[in-house]
């Protein structure tokens, strides 16, 4: 597929060493092959992978994690938009986790951002922009660092290009002619 390349078996086994396993399997990968489960974000199950087929399969592997919950040692943050318009903001997302990347049982700490000198700065978790170009701010969670995000930050709009006629006089939606 071109959205999901896969991964190659020593790719795959670099990985798992990267992450400390000692013990891995490796199923069959084919088009039927489905990822599912819970993210800090989406705690109920959901399908993490694109398959190219969406047949029924008689087996499964599960994994679990029974790690209790504890504080909170980090965050994910992400921009809720890619692209912003200089003097537009966009919000962030921020999901702290715990040691194990549960959701934390405790969060008690304190969130600083890093954001280039003259490219802007966040409050209350939204990015204001003051500079045009890509913006990488960093997220730091009790001093270390633990995330970032990317921005394009627009600066001038010369023109719009479509491919479509639209009328933006008549109301306040675009309407297609």
């Amino acid at each position: 597929q071109s959205i999901s390349r896969g991964v190659t078996l020593s790719a795959l086994a670099d990985i798992c060493l990267e992450l400390g396993m000692v013990n891995a399997i490796n199923l069959d990968g084919g088009g039927s092959t489905a990822m599912v489960g819970t993210t800090l974000e989406n705690q109920s199950l959901h399908k993490f992978n694109s398959p190219s087929e969406n047949r029924k399969v008689i087996n499964a592997l599960a994994i679990t994690n029974n790690a209790e919950r504890g504080e909170a040692t980090g965050i994910f943050c992400q921009a809720e938009a890619s692209s912003v318009l200089l003097g537009d903001s966009v919000k962030i997302k921020v999901t702290p986790y715990d040691k194990n990347y549960n959701t934390p049982s405790q969060v008690s700490g304190t969130v600083t951002w890093i954001v280039p000198e003259g490219k802007g700065y966040v409050k209350d978790n939204i990015y204001y922009p003051s500079g045009s170009g890509e913006v990488t701010v960093d997220a730091y969670y009790n001093g270390k660092k633990t995330d970032s995000f990317t921005v394009n930050v627009i600066g001038e709009v010369t023109g719009i290009i479509a491919e479509e006629k639209y009328d933006l006089t008549s109301s306040k939606e675009a309407v297609l002619k």
